[in-house]
């Protein structure tokens, strides 16, 4: 297929006229799961839920791998975007390449596999407790500054081996580099704490190498790396948390690239090619799932993309779904007539791959304290 024979859509994901309007729009693409956008150089888009599922699952030939001047010719742009932005580093886990990724899977897992991340449980029930009887008292809360930042963040050092008291110093920086556009203020402070707190990672690094202990950054750094009805029924929990997972999507796209010439979705891409996969898209996919724009708290089966599929699923679900779970279980037990304040709600802006929440004032009837002891 020669360019011009291209379907072509064209929409810029990093605009705020695309963002607050990107369901219809990503409704409309599905009519033709995989086209070519011009913009940014040119990149194809991948919107349909079987497309985005078989490019998922084949990792050889759709790559997240990111490496810069490339000795195979090819420009590896990563999964954080097009075009990527200038001095981001290589994300990890997630753009590294093969032999290295499987490495750094096989140290990580033990901590996140369903009996471990079980076995935290009463941590992250207790820290769940601790914060809300911080603010219980006062009827009024921001749930994301005082709730749903800093449960999953204490836990976070906790499992790193970290001084949990560092939560609020570890979750401005990563917070609001994702939750704030690159050319605001909120942005330009947090990239401006990263050097401080790398040269501190580094220093704890190298005393862990010394006296490694049984947390995740001792095992990484002594081991080789080579190549209202939920309130009713509480039994809706672990559906509702699949379809709250499939309905937003927090991963909403990430990039591939393409390693050798290979037809989808009647297309013919080009070794070499870019694409955006939008996993939004790819679960609000009417031909998948009935209703798609509706939240079915009981839907089953549900098949969602939300963690990815495939080699590089994310390796945090089972404890993204557990804290989940008992967070949400603690605001719905405790302060069950919570009224979110709308109109000071703030949504991430500027990041198209995350779906997140910036403030989100909630109020609600005063109520006691439990008293449980601080977990940290």
């Amino acid at each position: 297929m020669s360019a011009t024979d291209r379907p072509i859509v064209e929409f810029d994901q990093h605009s705020k006229e695309f963002h607050d309007h990107r369901y219809e729009r990503w409704a409309e693409m599905r009519k033709c799961p995989v086209a070519f956008n011009p913009s940014y150089g040119g990149f194809w888009v991948v919107s349909g839920y079987d497309e985005v599922n078989i490019v998922s699952r084949d990792e050889d030939t759709f790559t997240s791998r990111y490496v810069d001047a490339s000795p195979d010719g090819l420009n590896y742009i990563g999964i954080t975007g097009v075009p990527r932005m200038e001095g981001i580093p290589p994300a990890g886990i997630a753009e590294s390449e093969d032999g290295p990724h499987a490495n750094l899977r096989r140290i990580i897992n033990p901590f996140l596999l369903p009996p471990a991340v079980e076995s935290l449980r009463p941590f992250i029930q207790q820290s769940a407790t601790w914060f809300l009887d911080q603010s219980i008292g006062a009827g009024a809360m921001d749930m994301v500054d005082d709730f749903t930042n800093p449960v999953p963040a204490v836990l976070t050092l906790r499992l790193l081996g970290l001084p949990c008291e560092s939560w609020a110093h570890y979750a401005e920086v990563f917070h609001a580099m994702i939750a704030h556009a690159p050319d605001s203020e909120a942005y330009a402070h947090a990239t401006g704490l990263i050097p401080g707190m790398v040269e501190e990672l580094l220093a704890v690094a190298a005393e862990r190498r010394r006296s490694p202990g049984d947390d995740m950054l001792s095992a990484l750094v002594t081991n080789p790396i080579d190549g209202d009805r939920m309130m009713a029924d509480p039994g809706l929990l672990s559906t509702a948390t699949e379809e709250f997972l499939r309905y937003f999507s927090v991963n909403e796209t990430l990039t591939r690239t393409v390693t050798c010439d290979v037809e989808l979705g009647g297309q013919r891409l080009e070794r070499g090619d870019w694409l955006l996969l939008s996993w939004l898209s790819a679960n609000r996919d009417d031909a998948k799932f009935e209703r798609a724009d509706e939240i079915i708290l009981d839907r089953s089966p549900n098949p969602h993309l939300a963690f990815g599929v495939g080699p590089r699923r994310c390796i945090g679900m089972h404890l993204a779904r557990t804290l989940f779970e008992v967070m949400a279980t603690e605001v719905l037990r405790r302060i069950p007539d919570y009224r979110v304040d709308r109109s000071a709600t703030q949504f991430y802006q500027g990041n198209p791959e995350l779906f997140g929440i910036v403030h989100m004032p909630v109020t609600f009837t005063p109520g006691p304290a439990v008293g449980v002891e601080r977990p940290f």
